[in-house]
């Protein structure tokens, strides 16, 4: 028969404006909570991508030497060329330091074995990035 009622039924379709503040206001604090640990973790991926690069640039510069060590005077002119100042894809500037150093005088009295190695560092933190050594055969020392 003839419904008495005339209240509307409950809408229950959907959210209401105070739970949409309650989720954004909760989501915020989360976010906040782990802002501090997303900084970090980008931090240390561009550091290890740095350190990455300067130990490529340190073995490049190894297998240079060793390419170079067919005569005493091919390595000698090696040695006397400095190594150079490299940058990586974030534009960190990356100084290679190989020993021994440049002024270093190099005679050949005969056949030899020669320590070799490169340092690399960085230039705006000074902190060694990587290094090597190697010892070289190369005729003629």
């Amino acid at each position: 028969m003839f419904r008495t009622d005339t209240r509307r039924p409950a809408d229950d379709q959907g959210f209401g404006l105070v739970e949409i503040l309650v989720s954004m206001t909760l989501l915020a604090l989360i976010m906040m909570a782990l802002a501090p640990v997303l900084i970090q973790s980008f931090r240390l991926a561009a550091n290890n991508s740095t350190i990455a690069f300067a130990t490529q640039k340190v073995n490049e510069r190894v297998e240079l030497a060793r390419a170079a060590s067919g005569s005493c005077a091919d390595f000698a002119a090696f040695i006397a060329v400095p190594a150079p100042t490299v940058f990586d894809a974030r534009g960190v500037e990356i100084t290679l330091t190989q020993v021994p150093s440049p002024g270093v005088t190099l005679s050949c009295p005969g056949t030899g074995v020669q320590m070799f190695g490169v340092v690399a560092t960085s230039v705006v933190s000074g902190a060694q990035l990587a290094e090597a050594q190697t010892a070289i055969a190369v005729p003629g020392f």
